[in-house]
């Protein structure tokens, strides 16, 4: 019965395609030699035969696009110098595209007839492979409709266009400000075409019918294992009834069947070895483009769960290999490391679990933060980009780079100590990379550096490092925007709420235009607060601060610098502190506590001037370091003693045999009781 529903629906939507004049024979064609099956994620290009081909040497998909470089040009016939060429991704997170560029003069433009002229003679044209979240800046996936870009110049202007078909850059469009698009052939367009009808009824019915299939197949499951639990009775799949359902059920629906042994899902627990597959998952702590990040719990203990997007597998694997460098699991600054292993279908990515989350969810769970705080957070993170810079040949530790820096990957301690997370998108420095490794322009377009946004970056180490200093110091802004000053009783500040980098100039999800229009052209920074800039002490933090966001890279301190420089600032305002006065520990008043004096029980309750006394003496009053110290005596006279009863026994012995016996043994003998300590 279910399946003869299933044939029928699978019928109308066969009949009513053929009535609307779909034909198999019209989608692309495969290539009969091509025989090697697609990886899953092709599908992130979209259809095959329009959006993206396989190239049947290289066996890589590509699109085909229109090249032409109109200052390279020296035929008299412009059409001579455009080319069709394969663009292939650079890496698999890239979307495939093509691009044209148009320069013009505003001043010259009087009406649409002249924009349309200046359409039909673009300057460039070529590939566009980038991420996706570059790639939803193109304003038609079948066609190039060009917007304005803003050069800082009246008398330069030039318009943008991207798309994703075969092609698509042949024909330019343009947006006039009244009537309709334009387009090079002087043909009418709309911007907004409705998709291919046949196209679309055909993914609906194939939708609808295997959408079917699936709910009788879920629906037959259900059946069978209510009757599976008359039949054998319930069972308690949780010891606790109040937590989620596990991702991982496998072991404990089939008790008989155990997990199969894997060395990197395995980890230590106090004395036990837990194998992290049964995790449960508690809650979502957050998400983000490579993945969502969950609260687990295993053996009573908290973790932080990464199970990574499938088609940002490469983020997982460039991180499972930034952590393989020893030095990267050992640092204070750098997330704590657990496993990573593929498991369910999913890609995991253990770490510790920092309950105060991350510097992006802090600063806005607190009112305000005080300077004090503030400096040791600066200085935590500050010191892990310092580390992950700096290449330490002797531990096996390249230089690299975390090229997405910024408050939400900045995770803090209990103690508010800072630690660097989410290498997704780092890139380690070894011997042998070549610079076209380097050439993809990624991150957080609100932290972007001038050079990224300008797409003019030096592909060098030292390149990549200041773009991770000019992030850095736009979190440094974040957390001094939400600092209190507060000192010698004065009315605190009037924090506000908290804001993003630049939230006031572009609003909440900025593009890269809107980025480039205010940090390149306008030069903008964020503002940052007349209080924080005429307090001694914050001034000091201010100053290094916008040493850091300078438009030129060369013009930036370097990560290791800006540390040592906040270390000493801490230093000069907060400590070392000399010990007490007797005045200030009497001030203190009395309470309760035994007095040890160099390891002995002194007296149970001391008065205020003898714990005074004790409490202002120069040295450690440590009671391990004086048992281990009396310990390490009584081992030592041990060892002279036993040494000095075989020399003397040694001696005897040739002396009863009539030998004479050397000086230098019994000078030995001698010296060896001297050390036996009295």
């Amino acid at each position: 019965m279910v399946w003869t529903i299933a044939c029928i629906l699978a019928l109308l939507c066969t009949n009513f395609l053929h009535v609307h004049g779909f034909d198999e024979n019209d989608g692309p064609a495969d290539d009969p030699n091509d025989q090697f099956p697609l990886p899953h994620y092709y599908k992130q290009y979209g259809v095959r035969g329009k959006n993206f081909d396989i190239d049947p040497e290289r066996k890589e998909p590509y699109i085909l696009c229109e090249s032409y470089n109109r200052a390279e040009c020296q035929a008299k016939n412009r059409s001579d110098c455009i080319t069709n060429i394969k663009c292939f991704p650079e890496r698999r997170s890239h979307q495939l595209g093509c691009m044209a560029v148009l320069l013009y003069n505003p001043n010259l433009i009087n009406d649409s007839a002249d924009m349309e002229k200046i359409v039909q003679e673009p300057n460039l044209k070529g590939c566009w492979t980038q991420d996706e979240s570059e790639l939803r800046e193109c304003s038609a996936h079948a066609e190039c409709i060009v917007d304005t870009r803003h050069t800082g110049s009246k008398s330069t202007a030039f318009k943008f266009c991207c798309c994703r078909t075969h092609k698509c850059n042949h024909v330019l469009s343009y947006v006039a400000e009244e009537g309709p698009t334009l387009n090079g052939s002087n043909v009418d367009s709309k911007i907004e075409r409705i998709g291919d009808l046949t196209s679309w009824w055909f993914s609906l019915c194939v939708s609808l019918v295997i959408g079917f299939i699936a709910i009788i197949i879920v629906f037959i499951a259900l059946m069978y294992y209510n009757h599976y639990r008359k039949k054998h009775g319930p069972k308690n799949t949780a010891t606790n009834p109040t937590e989620d359902i596990p991702l991982t059920t496998l072991n404990r629906q089939n008790k008989g069947l155990p997990l199969t042994y894997n060395v990197h899902c395995m980890v230590r627990v106090g004395d036990e070895v837990v194998d992290l597959r049964r995790t449960y998952l508690l809650e979502t702590l957050s998400r983000g483009r490579f993945g969502v990040v969950y609260l687990g719990v295993i053996a009573e203990k908290h973790i932080a769960v990464k199970l990574c997007v499938k088609n940002e597998v490469d983020s997982w694997v460039n991180e499972q290999d930034i952590y393989a460098v020893r030095a990267m699991r050992t640092h204070d600054n750098i997330c704590e490391f657990i496993s990573s292993f593929e498991f369910g279908g999913r890609h995991w990515l253990v770490t510790r679990y920092y309950k105060l989350g991350s510097l992006y969810d802090f600063l806005r769970n607190r009112e305000s933060v005080m300077l004090p705080e503030s400096t040791k957070i600066i200085y935590g993170f500050l010191s892990g980009l310092a580390f992950l810079h700096d290449g330490q040949p002797s531990k096996g530790k390249p230089p690299m780079v975390h090229r997405d820096l910024k408050s939400k990957n900045v995770l803090l301690r209990e103690n508010l100590t800072a630690c660097i997370s989410d290498f997704g998108l780092a890139l380690k420095f070894d011997l042998g990379k070549t610079p076209e490794e380097l050439t993809s322009q990624v991150g957080t377009r609100r932290y972007m550096a001038p050079e990224v946004l300008e797409g003019a970056t030096e592909f060098t180490q030292f390149a990549f490092q200041q773009i991770d200093v000019y992030a850095a110091g736009l979190v440094m802004w974040e957390i001094l925007d939400r600092t209190e000053i507060c000192w010698s009783g004065e009315q605190a500040d009037d924090i506000g709420e908290p804001k993003l980098p630049y939230e006031d100039e572009t609003g909440p999800m900025p593009t890269i235009g809107t980025m480039r229009d205010v940090v390149v052209m306008r030069r903008i920074r964020p503002v940052v607060k007349e209080r924080l800039k005429n307090d001694e002490n914050a001034s000091l933090v201010v100053g290094t601060m916008e040493e850091m966001w300078e438009t030129e890279p060369d013009g930036r301190i370097t990560s290791g610098c800006a540390r040592d420089r906040i270390g000493r600032i801490i230093n000069q305002l907060y400590g070392p502190h000399p010990k007490p006065s007797h005045e200030e520990v009497l001030d203190a008043g009395p309470e309760m506590v035994a007095l040890v004096v160099n390891g002995v029980l002194a007296k149970d309750i001391p008065s205020e001037q003898e714990f005074a006394d004790v409490l202002c003496a120069p040295g450690p009053l440590n009671l391990q370091e004086t048992i281990d110290r009396e310990e390490a005596l009584e081992k030592a006279a041990e060892e002279a003693a036993k040494a000095a009863k075989t020399a003397a026994e040694a001696a005897a012995h040739r002396a009863a045999k009539g030998d004479l016996v050397p000086n230098d043994v019994g000078d030995d003998a001698a010296a060896l009781l001297q050390r036996v300590p009295r």
